[in-house]
């Protein structure tokens, strides 16, 4: 049989106060003329009484749902998963519930219902539905903070820097003795405009050395790792190897150590993103590491900003990634 839920009038009636003193204990109100036993007590109260918030009837009232949005695009890696750790880690200390939204497609005809429940929106490179939401919508859609390598600069934005890294890692290899040196990455797309490429293109037009692009076309591990090897066994194995991301180098580890090919000695290889997994790596993977937390952290401090002052002038953060060599691409 339901029972009935528990109000604050409940909890006021079994402790002898008013229904206002529970409402500011419970809202964390500061600077309230409670005593700290009062407080215990009516925390206490509502802890043995099972209360939970109504944040629907709090949003009827205040205009605020307490709740933010964390926008992501839908393709799974480690490193989407820790991005989206911070994010939600940051919410939660401040006492805000998250919804995650993965978006596979830009469909503008649904953006609208995704943000009819939250105050506020942090999205990680989904540039092209924060551009149609400003299109669309303009005025009349909560505070939006985009973050990432791509970032919408229109709005409250944290872009990551990776191009001097990026120009770092290649100069690295080509340090190493590296003269056919290969980019992979999971689509054809990331190419064009994309810092990791356009770093790998200029280093090797300034040392004279030819380009040479593998596109994984975004399919799972286990083709990714039969691509890879049939690739390398057809048309040899690249001296030096640049992937877009972690994800992608350790899978070419993998493929590399099938065919019996030394790292680094014979093939040196540099992942992106700086994912834990990447020190787990037989050798460890040199990589770019992203600044994540400093990039969340920031995203959330300019939402939460943008949410209490919406006038204030538009706010840029940039933060710089950096190459870390490790045993992957550091010959003897």
């Amino acid at each position: 049989m339901q029972t009935r839920r528990v109000t604050i009038k409940d909890i006021a009636s079994r402790v002898g106060v008013s229904a206002t003193v529970v409402s500011q204990v419970l809202r964390g109100v500061e600077g309230s003329m409670v005593s700290h036993t009062t407080r215990e007590r009516i925390l206490e109260t509502a802890q043995e009484l099972g209360y939970r918030p109504n944040r629907l009837a709090r949003a009827l009232v205040s205009g605020k749902t307490q709740t933010v949005a964390i926008w992501r695009h839908g393709v799974y890696t480690a490193f989407h998963a820790w991005v989206m750790h911070q994010c939600v880690l940051r919410a939660y200390e401040d006492g805000y519930e998250v919804i995650i939204r993965d978006f596979t497609s830009v469909r503008e005809s649904s953006l609208w219902i995704h943000l009819s429940d939250v105050d506020g929106v942090l999205a990680h490179e989904c540039v092209a539905h924060v551009r149609m939401l400003l299109e669309h919508y303009p005025g009349a859609i909560p505070p939006v903070v985009s973050m990432g390598v791509f970032v919408v600069p229109e709005c409250d934005h944290v872009t990551v820097d990776l191009y001097p890294a990026a120009r770092a890692a290649v100069e690295h290899l080509i340090q190493q003795g590296c003269r056919r040196i290969a980019f992979v990455a999971d689509e054809p797309a990331q190419s064009v405009g994309e810092p990791r490429y356009e770093a790998y293109r200029a280093v090797l037009e300034e040392a004279g050395l030819p380009e040479e692009f593998l596109a994984l076309h975004d399919v799972p591990r286990p083709q990714a790792r039969q691509i890879l090897r049939e690739y390398f066994q057809t048309r040899g194995v690249p001296e030096g190897i640049f992937c877009h991301n972690d994800e992608t180098a350790i899978v070419c580890l993998r493929a590399l150590h099938d065919l019996g090919v030394r790292v680094p000695d014979d093939a040196a290889v540099i992942g992106c993103d700086g994912v834990a997994e990447s020190e787990y790596t037989v050798p460890e993977l040199s990589t770019i590491v992203q600044p994540i937390e400093e990039m969340c952290r920031h995203g959330w401090m300019l939402l939460k900003q943008r949410m209490e002052h919406p006038t204030r002038p538009r706010q840029e953060v940039v933060l710089q990634a950096r190459f870390v060599p490790r045993g992957s691409s550091q010959r003897s």
